[in-house]
Formats: structure tokens, C-alpha cells, sequence
């Protein structure tokens, strides 16, 4: 039943009326009898409301129900007998039970609680229907009883989830959108993906996938899989999870979402095996595992519970990029795929962007094109505010030269009232790495003002580090006038809009309502003449729009109800167009009350309805930016928080709900200090004055503190006057500056603490010099901070123009080396010194600071050395001669025993006994190994000290060649060698190169098992670093235990005696010393009984040597 508040005018006409009436009924009998048949009549009218109505209405008396209505027996299909004297308390959803009972027991005790509030009911088939109930005292049967009202808001509900799952999905977007605008990775971009749609859906959380380079197959970009199920399921293969590189084969569901272009929702759990085991059919994983995860895959499927899943394909301008999918342990919707489809479309839109963003960062060259073409006013800014380049337009419209300008702060082109705001947009840019359309004023050399929009971006370096900006500034001077001129254009049209008459008519109060009376001002509104409407009785309803004439007839019953009705509609003119009008009616009746005519008045209120249009997008608008940005943004309102966006909730910890309850005090949020201050501020907004922006303290609601500042501006907000706020968290800056003074204050102690000579030059002076430059020239500070102090007398005057030279080159911006030069002291002493110098900003501006260390002693040790070496040098030369010399000297003797043994055994055998016979054979392979030994020495003195040619050498002609020179070698021992081509050109030195092969080969041919034929394997690989290649030699020989590994490669090392294999020893030393001399390494892997594979890497030989790979 709908109530109407009336004025207390009209109370006090109405109770006229009724005492009138009330003497009338006295002295009428037949008034009385009527009025009782009117009273009847009014409560079958109200019983036929209780049962005609919307809402489900039950009385309640003893806990029992007492009355039931039709609509309550609708919404929980019992019948009336059911439901009649049963507890109440039995329809209630047990989780709401204890509520209900206790509001009933304080509502019939006399306490005060709310009326309204929802709970979930139970129909006859057990379902849960939320509800609406409104429920108060009444008297039943002469006792106190409880009405309910109950209203079922099952649309209502799904209305609101529809509303949340909106809302999600747009906060999802904004904050991919945000994460993208700010610079975050791929990767981030997607975990923020994965988090979200967790949250949202209660699953796994979205998984996504991009094609590989070889297009064969998709890289899994995330694992959202809990941790506790990415255990078992790890403690199940016996393994962790490795890089997911998922084969695309054909028959397979990705192949076919991809190939279709069209989502999937799989919910067969045939199907979602079959997934399951594509998924981890990754081409990353051995053959043996597949298996192993093939015969799991059932447990797995256990595991992961996945009841649903969807695929969705990522689409950008008609291609599949990637695919997304996610599963749950519950049945997805349709509307879930729906939604998932939605996010999708914002994933491939996000992904594409930093695509994109890579490839902008790879075209220097077109952006250098274009930043000298562009007819926009572009200029590159260091991160500290200098200006680095300016394009031609920039300089023609500022009115100055290149070298004017470039070097230059920013300052000297912004307008002065803008230069906070200036440095705002500089900590966003540094912040974000970039700025959109901010408005400023820049100023020309001449003076003259021109408004700009203002967007930046970054250029990083490789490692994301950021170089310079680069902006671009829009010119809306000529605009900003338009605009002004408009704005004022609107403000007299306004004027005149409002100052337009009220036409006044009269009308009929029954059949057409056509009009009986019009002022002429109609002509001005409508375009019609007054006799038009008066002559033709249903003119006016004619022209009312077609889609509002039906609302308009029906609403105007409501007249003689309420004595005055207010309606809008459209109406059309006489030019053809329709205009909104209001149309205010009031009903006139006579002395009985009878309807007598209807007196009203049109107003156009076309422009309001445009305005409000325009007020609602721009409030959309609005509520959109402040919702995106990364400020804090508030609207205060008559001392109460009227808006606060998300940033607010995230910083300062409180739920909007919180803002917005009229307890809220919003100076909790205020540090206790900084309470007077914001009053005063206020309190000056009150008074129409400008507040400039101010900084101050938060609070948030576990107590911390954030530094911010604050930029306020008084606005009409929802009719009335409020105050707009942005506030933005310095904190970081606070810190920063806190941090800079406490590193002041630690570069003073520790300069001042230093055993070197410290001092910092800006300008042509020294402001700064330690208390070493004092002890080192014997010369007092002040005499350093003299304006005719000159730090080049310091010196020796050969110095003098390498001291100038380098000062010059690091107030350039160079990075200068280290260098040496000689300080004279004040008392004539020479000090040799090496200085190391930086720039740095001191004070703001460009300065040098300069660390001298007193190297005289050093000097001296050195020179003391240098001699020392020269002695060692010219000894370790005549050693290597004499051990040459001497090696080369005892091969004669030993030719000579080993030509005389042989002799003795070939002409003497049969006189000889088989003692004799045994000794001169040992003295024959003695002399033999002897000599061997020798050579190999020979060879190891000559790979040490030969002079080092190295250039680039084709390795797989050298290993022919040595293959070709070992020939009966490798017959003999009936081997197998097997060349894996192509082999690599390397950097190397040609004799010694063949002489490491032909060892490595040598030795792999010898170490073999009796019986067993050698087997070696030569092939290459490319190292992952330093652009080197390692070529490996691999036998199937006796091996080598671990902790002989490095022995082996030492001079005259052997493993095994010269009756189990012959050899000196030093053939393997030979092969790390030549590799090293050519500037690489050597080594091996081995395990005993399983061969070795010995390893060497060289420097690989590009086009640049000469040599074709």
C-alpha cells in the first residue's frame, strides 16, 4: 500500500472537509448507513489487496502462524491448511533460524530493532528462496501479534550477482588495463590474470598459452595449480614440473580450438582426461616419464578433481595468438564461458600491447624520424628534469635556438603558478615511465603563454632502466579560446533558456483532457497557435510521442488522487521536432469536491534532459578516471565522505561502506598534527578561496603513517557545494629526501675520515676539500675556497693541460679513467697521485668530485719491482736454454745405447745367455722410453714458450688430416672413428692445434680393455657463453675415476704401469698447455669402465677471420 506525506496546510483543509461531513452524517441517517456500506466496501478493498497483492503477508501469534496469504502460499507451494498453526520458525532456512527467533522475541518484548532485513525461507520442495521481510507489531484477535510482510527477491538476488559479476569483470579489465599502462611485464600482466579470475570463480585460476617460434607447439606461460596439489602431483612423476612446451598434434583439443577459433566447455570427463594428457605430453619431458605419467594419469585426474573446463582462443584481428583455459572442481555455465570470452578478448588486447611495446622499443630510427618531423612540439627529458633535445617544432614555436635550450631545466619553460604541478607530472613520470594528456602552460622566450597537452613516455635501456622521455605536447591555445568563447556562449543561452516563459492552460478533467484555455507564449514554446489547441479537443494528445501517450493517460488518474500530478514527455512542435516538456497539473474542485477543471503549466525542459544526459556521461567519465588512477580521490561533502575511490580503500585500508556511513568521522584519517591545518584549508574553500596544493600526514586503519600531498578544489556536487581532493602518497619521496641527507651527512664523515684527498668542484671553484688536502699540500681549507684559488697551480706544469682536459670532458657528461699526475705541496715537496673522478649533482647543479690517493710509495715499490721482474725474466730465459740444451744434448747418448742393445741382440742373440738376452732388452725399451720422454719434453718446453700466432684455423681440415696421418695407427688397432660434421672453424695456432688432436686421439686409441676394438666419437657444440665452441673427443676406453680427473693432465702423471700401456705421461699435459697458450681450456668426463669424453673450447672463428664454417 503506497503512502503520501501532505502538508500541514492540507491536513488542517481535509480536517474542515471532515467536520463537515462528520455534522452532515449527524443529521442524515441515510448519510450514516451510506458511509457505513462505504466502509464495507473499503475493507473488501483491503482484503483484497492482502490477497491480490505482490507480497507474501503471515501474521504470527504463540510462535504459530495465525494467517496466511495467497502470494506466501504461491512462493512456498504449502496449502493454507499446512501451513496454518505450525511453528513459524519451521519455514525458516536452519542458518537463519536463531535471527529470526531472537528478533521475534525483542520485537514482541518492546525493543527497538530494524524492521527490514533478508533471510532464506524453505518451499515445499526444500529449496532455499531468499526473501525480504518488513515485519511489526500488531493486535490479532485482541493479543499482540507479529505481522511479516515478505517479499520474494530471488530476481532481485540474481540481479545483484549479475551486477557483482559485471563489476568483477570490469575491475578485472581496469586492472589489466592498469598493470599494462604502468609497465608491467608479460608475466606479471598474467599472474594478475591468474589471481583474479581465482577469486572470481573459486577454480584454478586462468591459464594461459603462446605458440612457440617453430609453431608446432604452445609454451605454458603460468601453472596456477595450488601448491599442496603441484606436490602430489610432482611426489607422483618424481619430479618437478619442468617447462611446459605442449606438442600440437593433429586430433588435438588445442589444435582444434586453435584451428576453429572457437571456445570449448568440456565437461566429460573422458574429454578432460584427454586433456589432462595432452597437457602433459610437454616435449620437454623424456620418452621413459611420458610413459610414467601415461599409466598415472587416472590418479592425477583424481588429484586435480576437475569437473569443468574451458578453452578459449585469444583473437586479435581475426588470428589465434595463444589460447587461455581454466578449470574448476564444479560444473562451469554458459555464462561463465561467456564472461571467461570477455576477458579473453582484454588478455589478447593487453598481450598485443606489449607485443607491441617490444617492437617500438626495436625501431630507434623511425622514432628519430619522427621526432624531427612531427609537427607537435617534441622534447626528450633526463630523469632529473633536463631537457635533452627538442624537436624543430618545439623550438620555432618556443622561439629558441638548440643550444639555448637543450641542457636547460624544465623550469624554463613551464609557467611558474604550473611548476608543482610540473614537478608532480615528472615523480608520475619517473614513477610509471609515463604520462598521459596532462594540461600545462608553457611559456616562449618572448613571454608569451600557450596551453599544451602534455604525454610522455620512456625509453629504457636493456635492462628496463629508463634513459630519457620522450614527450609530445599538443598545442590547444586556439582550442582553449574556442572553448572559453563557447563556455561563454553557453552561459548566455542558458540565461535566455531560463528566462523563457511558462505556458498556462486549462483543461477538461474528463475523456481527451483537451485544453479550454492557453496563454500565447504557447506559440513561443510549440510553435502552435493557441486556437489549435483549444478548437481540436485531442490535439495535445495527438501530438504527445507515441511511446509516451500510454504512460501519460495512465498517470493522469493520478491527479484526482493526490490532487496535483507532475509528469515529463515529449511533445512535437510544429517544426517536425519533438521537445521534452514538464507538464505540472493541479485539480480543481468545486465547494462538494467534484473535479471542476484542470490548471496546469508546460515548461521545455529539453535542454535540462540533454544536461542531465551530459551530467550522467560526465559523471561516468569522471567516476571511470578516478577509479583508474593511482591517487587517492575523495569528495567531501558537508564534512562527510560522499565518494572515495578504490585507491582510497587499498592505501588507507577502510571498505567504502565505512566512508560512507554518516558515523564516519573522516579526520581519523588525519595525522593529529596536521587536524588544524586541513580545518583551516577547508574553511578557506568555504569562504571561495584558492587553495594551493599542501602536504600532510594520513593515517590508515592499522595505524600507518603516509606522507602525501594534497591538491583540493571546490566543485557543486549532487546540488550542492563539496570539496574534490587528490591526494597523492610522497611517502617515497620523503624517505628518498631523508635518505639523501643522511647520505650528506655520511659522505662528510666518511670524506672527512679518509686517508685520500677529497674535493668537489662546481663552477671554476672547489666547495668542498676534506681535512686530507690540508695534511697532503700543507695548504688550509680557506685557501681552497678562494675564488682565485686555481687547483691546476697544484700541479707540475707538464700535468696541467691532461688535469684541464680531463676536468673539461667529465663536466661533458664523459666517464674519465683514472689517471696519474704530481701535486706540488705548499713547501715544494712533489706527491704522486692518481685521481679518480665522477660527476655529480651538488646542490642542484652540476659538479665534479674528486678522490686523490697518494701513490708515491707505490711508485717507488713499483719501480723496486719492475727491476726485480726484469732479473727474474732474464734468469727463467736462461734456464729454459740451458734445460732445452741439455734435453736435446742426452738424446745423443741414448741413441747410441739403444743402436748398440739392438746390435748386440741381432748379431749376439745365440751367444748370449737368456739373463744377458733379458738385460740388453731392457736396456734397449729403457733407452727407447727414455728418449720418448725426452720428445715429449722437447715438444711440452716448446708448446710452452714458441711464439703464439693465432688466427682463424678450419678444425674439421685439421682432424682429416691428423685422422690421414695416423692411418696404420688407427689400422693397427683395428678402430672406428666416427666425425660428426660439420665442425667449426676456431681460433687456434696451426702447429700446436694438430699436435692437441693427434694426442687426444692417440690416447683414445690406447686405453682400451684387452680384446676391445677402440671406438671414437669427435663432435662439436656451441658453448652458452663468450662465443665459445667445444669440440669432444669420446672413447669407449678403460675410464678414469673422479679424483684422478685433473691429475692426469699433469707432466709425467701416469695411472698405470708401461707393461699395461706405454706412454710418458705428458701427452695429455701437452693438450691443456697448447689449448691454454691458444687461449681456451681442457677437460674431461669420465666414469671407470664407461670411457671418456675428453673436452676442449676454443674461441669460434666468425666471417670477420676469413674462414668458411
Amino acid at each position: 500500500m503506497e503512502y503520501k506525506y501532505k502538508t500541514r496546510e492540507q491536513l488542517i483543509k481535509e480536517l474542515i472537509e471532515l467536520r463537515k461531513r462528520i455534522t452532515e452524517l449527524e443529521r442524515s441517517e441515510n448519510e450514516r448507513k451510506e458511509a457505513n456500506e462505504a466502509m464495507k466496501e473499503s475493507e473488501k478493498k483491503y482484503s483484497t489487496l492482502v490477497e491480490k497483492g505482490n507480497d507474501g503477508i503471515i501474521i504470527i501469534q504463540d510462535n504459530l502462524l495465525k494467517f496466511v496469504n495467497s502470494k506466501m502460499i504461491e512462493i512456498t507451494g504449502f496449502s493454507i491448511e499446512e501451513a496454518l498453526e505450525k511453528p513459524f520458525i519451521e519455514f525458516v532456512s536452519p542458518k537463519h533460524r536463531e535471527l529470526v527467533m531472537d528478533r521475534y522475541k525483542k520485537r514482541l518484548s518492546g525493543e527497538k530493532i530494524p524492521n527490514k532485513y533478508e533471510i532464506e525461507i524453505l518451499s515445499k520442495d526444500n529449496r532455499k528462496i531468499p526473501v525480504e521481510i518488513n515485519a511489526s507489531l500488531i493486535e490479532y484477535g485482541g493479543r499482540p501479534a507479529d505481522m511479516a510482510i515478505i517479499r520474494d527477491i530471488i530476481a532481485r538476488k540474481r540481479a545483484e550477482m549479475e551486477i557483482r559479476q559485471r563489476t568483477e569483470d570490469i575491475d578485472l579489465t581496469n586492472s589489466l588495463n592498469y598493470a599494462v599502462n604502468r609497465g608491467d611485464t608479460l608475466e606479471d600482466v598474467i599472474k594478475l590474470l591468474a589471481d583474479n579470475t581465482k577469486k572470481m570463480f573459486s577454480c584454478y585460476g586462468a591459464t594461459v598459452y603462446l605458440p612457440c617460434e617453430d609453431g608446432k607447439s604452445l609454451k605454458l606461460q603460468n601453472l596456477t595449480l595450488p601448491t599442496p596439489i603441484l606436490n602430489k602431483i610432482e611426489n607422483l612423476i618424481g619430479m618437478k614440473i619442468p617447462e611446459m612446451r605442449i606438442p600440437l598434434k593433429e586430433g588435438s583439443i588445442y589444435l582444434e580450438v586453435l584451428q576453429s577459433g572457437r571456445p570449448h566447455l568440456i565437461s566429460d570427463p573422458e574429454k578432460i582426461q584427454r586433456f589432462i594428457m595432452e597437457f602433459a605430453e610437454t616435449v620437454r619431458l623424456p620418452k621413459p616419464l611420458h610413459l610414467t605419467i601415461r599409466n598415472s594419469l587416472p590418479h592425477i585426474y583424481n588429484i586435480l578433481g576437475i569437473q569443468s573446463l574451458m578453452i578459449i582462443p585469444l583473437i586479435s584481428d581475426g588470428k589465434v595468438i595463444g589460447l587461455m583455459d581454466v578449470s574448476h572442481t564444479r560444473q562451469f555455465k554458459e555464462s561463465d564461458l561467456k564472461r571467461f570470452e570477455t576477458i579473453a578478448w582484454q588478455l589478447t588486447a593487453s598481450i598485443k600491447r606489449k607485443q607491441a611495446e617490444e617492437a617500438l622499443r626495436e625501431s630507434e630510427e623511425k622514432f628519430r624520424q619522427f621526432f624531427e618531423n612531427e609537427p607537435e612540439y617534441c622534447y626528450m627529458v633526463s630523469p632529473d628534469g633536463i631537457i635533452q633535445d627538442m624537436n624543430e617544432s618545439a623550438l620555432r614555436a618556443l622561439g629558441y635556438k638548440r643550444d639555448e635550450i637543450v641542457g636547460k631545466p624544465l623550469e624554463t619553460i613551464y609557467a611558474p603558478e604550473l611548476l608543482p604541478k610540473m614537478k608532480d607530472n615528472l615523480r608520475k613520470w619517473k614513477k610509471d615511465g609515463k604520462l598521459k594528456d596532462a594540461e600545462m602552460v608553457i611559456i616562449t622566450k618572448k613571454g608569451d603563454r600557450r596551453t599544451v597537452i602534455l604525454s610522455a613516455d620512456s625509453i629504457r635501456d636493456k635492462n628496463g632502466k629508463i634513459l630519457y622521455s620522450v614527450s609530445v605536447q599538443k598545442d590547444i591555445t586556439r582550442r582553449k579560446k574556442a572553448e572559453d568563447a563557447l563556455q561563454a556562449v553557453n552561459e548566455r543561452l542558458n540565461y535566455l533558456l531560463a528566462s523563457t516563459s511558462t505556458a498556462i492552460y486549462t483543461s477538461k478533467t474528463s475523456g481527451d483532457y483537451g485544453a479550454t484555455e492557453i496563454t500565447e507564449n504557447v506559440k513561443q514554446l510549440t510553435g502552435y497557435e493557441p486556437w489549435e489547441f483549444i478548437d481540436d479537443s485531442s490535439f495535445w494528445i495527438n501530438h504527445v510521442h507515441p511511446e509516451d501517450r500510454q504512460r501519460v493517460l495512465s498517470e493522469v488518474s493520478r491527479l484526482f488522487d493526490l490532487g496535483k500530478h507532475i509528469y515529463e514527455y515529449r511533445f512535437l512542435n510544429k517544426d517536425g521536432t519533438y521537445r521534452w516538456l514538464r507538464d505540472e497539473m493541479n485539480l480543481m474542485r468545486d465547494e462538494s469536491g467534484n473535479p471542476v477543471e484542470i490548471v496546469g503549466c508546460w515548461i521545455d525542459i529539453t535542454e535540462r534532459i540533454k544536461a542531465e544526459e551530459l551530467i550522467k556521461e560526465s559523471e561516468e567519465k569522471f567516476r571511470n578516471l578516478a577509479e583508474q588512477s593511482p591517487n587517492m580521490i575523495f569528495i567531501n561533502k558537508m564534512g562527510r565522505v560522499a565518494y572515495a575511490n578504490k585507491r582510497c580503500e587499498e592505501i588507507l585500508g577502510y571498505e567504502r561502506e565505512e566512508f560512507y556511513s554518516p558515523d564516519f568521522n573522516f579526520l581519523v584519517l588525519i595525522a593529529p598534527e596536521y587536524i588544524d591545518t586541513l580545518k583551516e584549508k577547508f574553511g578557506r574553500h568555504k569562504m571561495d578561496e584558492e587553495v594551493l596544493p599542501y602536504e600532510y600526514a594520513l593515517l590508515t586503519k592499522d595505524g600507518k603513517r603516509i606522507e602525501s600531498i594534497i591538491n583540493t578544489k571546490l566543485i557543486n556536487y549532487e546540488g550542492s557545494r563539496a570539496i574534490l581532493g587528490v591526494i597523492t602518497d610522497i611517502t617515497e619521496r620523503k624517505q628518498a629526501e631523508e635518505s639523501l641527507r643522511e647520505s650528506e651527512e655520511k659522505f662528510r664523515n666518511l670524506a672527512e675520515q679518509s686517508p685520500n684527498m677529497i674535493f668537489i668542484i662546481k663552477g671554476k671553484g672547489i666547495v668542498y676539500a676534506n681535512k686530507k688536502c690540508e695534511e697532503i699540500t700543507g695548504y688550509k681549507r680557506e685557501n681552497f675556497y678562494m675564488k682565485n684559488f686555481n687547483f691546476i697551480s697544484l700541479t707540475l706544469p707538464e700535468h696541467a693541460e691532461l688535469i684541464q682536459t680531463n676536468l673539461r670532458r667529465n663536466f661533458e657528461g664523459e666517464d674519465v679513467s683514472p689517471f696519474e699526475f704530481t701535486i706540488i705541496g705548499k713547501k715544494g715537496n712533489k706527491i704522486d697521485v692518481i685521481l679518480a673522478s665522477k660527476l655529480i649533482k651538488y646542490g642542484g647543479e652540476t659538479a665534479v668530485l674528486g678522490i686523490i690517493t697518494d701513490i708515491t710509495k707505490r711508485k717507488e715499490a713499483e719501480e723496486k719491482l719492475k727491476r726485480t721482474a726484469d732479473d727474474l725474466a732474464r734468469s727463467h730465459a736462461d734456464i729454459e736454454t740451458f734445460v732445452y740444451s741439455v734435453a736435446h744434448d742426452l738424446r745423443g747418448p741414448l741413441r747410441a745405447m739403444r743402436g748398440f742393445s739392438e746390435a748386440l741382440i741381432e748379431d749376439y742373440a745365440d751367444k748370449m745367455d737368456s739373463t744377458a738376452m733379458d738385460y740388453t732388452r731392457r736396456i734397449s725399451n729403457a733407452s727407447r722410453r727414455m728418449d720418448n720422454m725426452i720428445q715429449d719434453l722437447l715438444s711440452y718446453s716448446r708448446v710452452s714458450r714458441a711464439e703464439m700466432e693465432l688466427g682463424p684455423a678450419n678444425f674439421e681440415n685439421i682432424l682429416d688430416d691428423v685422422i690421414e696421418q695416423m692411418d696404420s695407427e688407427i689400422k693397427e688397432k683395428k678402430a672406428n672413428i666416427y666425425v660428426k660434421k660439420p665442425l667449426p672453424a676456431v681460433v687456434g695456432n696451426m702447429d700446436i692445434l694438430p699436435h692437441v688432436i693427434r694426442n687426444l686421439i692417440s690416447n683414445a686409441l690406447k686405453f682400451v680393455s684387452p680384446g676391445v676394438k677402440p671406438a671414437v666419437k669427435i663432435w662439436s657444440e656451441d658453448c652458452d657463453y663468450d662465443n665459445l665452441v667445444r669440440i669432444w673427443v669420446e672413447d669407449n676406453g678403460i675410464g678414469i675415476a673422479p679424483e684422478y680427473r685433473e691429475r692426469i693432465f699433469r707432466v709425467f702423471e701416469r695411472l698405470h704401469s708401461t707393461e699395461e700401456y706405454t706412454g710418458t705421461g705428458i701427452g695429455l699435459a701437452i693438450v691443456r698447455k697448447g689449448v691454454e697458450r691458444m687461449g681456451g681450456c681442457a677437460g674431461v668426463e669420465s666414469e671407470p669402465g664407461r670411457g671418456s669424453k675428453f673436452w676442449i673450447e676454443l674461441q669460434k672463428a666468425g666471417e670477420k677471420s676469413g674462414v668458411r664454417n
